[in-house]
């Protein structure tokens, strides 16, 4: 599949035809909610043992 990924403009493409092959699924809101509470889980865990200190946003995006 690697093969079938480019970069054009600094961002990743797949091959419209290699999408259609790709199966998804419906999920509820419950199953929404828990994979985002999962990953914030995940993510403060992850800050709480790798990150040495915090980088604060350029004042133009406050």
């Amino acid at each position: 599949m690697a093969e079938t990924v480019s970069i054009k403009y600094g961002h990743y493409h797949v091959e419209p035809r290699r999408m259609e092959k790709i199966l998804t699924q419906d999920i509820n809101e419950h199953e929404i909610e828990r994979i985002v509470k999962n990953r914030e889980e995940f993510l403060d865990w992850m800050n709480q043992h790798f990150a040495y200190k915090t980088l604060l946003a350029p004042e133009r995006y406050k």
